[in-house]
């Protein structure tokens, strides 16, 4: 599989989405369960992510709710 971002990305393992600029981890908010944060870090299971390698893309899911990160909206407008 090809490499995502700057550290190399292990099929099957839990893995940490960072901001590199604003320094945050991608994090799976507690409030409801569904939205998508930036957060500093603090090692939470909500901020643990499985990358899975599906044979022409990645698949994404949260370590702490098993649901997998996608995007509302129709994927052809940009």
């Amino acid at each position: 599989p090809p490499r995502a971002g700057s550290s190399e990305v292990v099929s099957g393992q839990s893995h940490r989405i960072t901001n590199v600029k604003a320094g945050n981890a991608l994090d799976l908010s507690g409030v409801d369960d569904r939205s998508i944060i930036g957060h500093p870090y603090h090692g939470g299971m909500n901020q643990q992510w499985t990358f899975t390698w599906e044979g022409d893309a990645w698949s994404i899911r949260s370590v702490s709710s098993s649901k997998h990160l996608g995007i509302d909206g129709n994927p052809n407008n940009g």
